[in-house]
């Protein structure tokens, strides 16, 4: 009986946490005098939830705060520009995997003769081919090199390290640096048609 005052007297702002819990008032309170109090119903969780998050609404438009206010104040940070790659560089490299694969299903003609178009590129008699070759292969693996290394260091922070603010900032510089060494390695390889 007491449980169910201190449930009525939450619900219905009837009666404090102290005259509830009490013992001698559970006994004099009769069972008919709960059961005036229960007559109407609960609000369910989803109500109360539903209604305090419309006052919180209104409360922001009556004073007119933005909707995403940490967009326009925060300052941009190391792991938030890291995270934000991170998503970028994975739907990046998923979009330009299917128009690749879409475009060379529809060319007419095989990838190696646009790798050999791009060699023998020439502009204004400067043969532009070989520094456009290793800006387009820079370009295509700078994505793949940054995602998979950050990868790795999503895959220590799912192990629970490297979260305190210095080793977040240290391994957040060396993923950034070693992705741009690796990038440009690979683009510095040199790629041989088969023949």
């Amino acid at each position: 009986m007491a449980m169910l005052f201190r449930v009525a007297g939450r619900h219905y702002g009837l009666l404090s946490s102290k005259q509830v819990s009490s013992p001698i008032m559970s006994k004099l309170v009769p069972m008919a005098s709960v059961k005036a109090l229960t007559t109407k119903p609960p609000k369910t969780i989803q109500e109360v939830a539903q209604g305090e998050m419309l006052d919180f609404w209104k409360k922001n438009e009556t004073l007119k705060r933005p909707i995403s206010p940490h967009l326009t104040i925060w300052r941009s940070q190391l792991p938030m520009t890291l995270s934000f790659f991170h998503r970028f560089t994975g739907v990046a490299m998923i979009c330009a995997t299917y128009v690749f694969s879409w475009v060379m299903l529809a060319s007419p003609v095989d990838y190696q003769w646009y790798i050999t178009f791009l060699k023998d590129l020439h502009i204004e008699g400067y043969a532009v081919g070989p520094s456009f070759l290793f800006l387009a292969k820079f370009i295509i693996a700078l994505p793949f090199c940054y995602h998979c290394i950050n990868g790795v260091r999503h895959l220590a922070w799912d192990l629970g390290k490297g979260f305190d603010l210095p080793t977040l900032y240290r391994t957040g510089y060396f993923v950034s640096v070693l992705s741009i060494l690796v990038a440009l390695y690979l683009a510095s390889l040199s790629f041989k048609a088969p023949e």
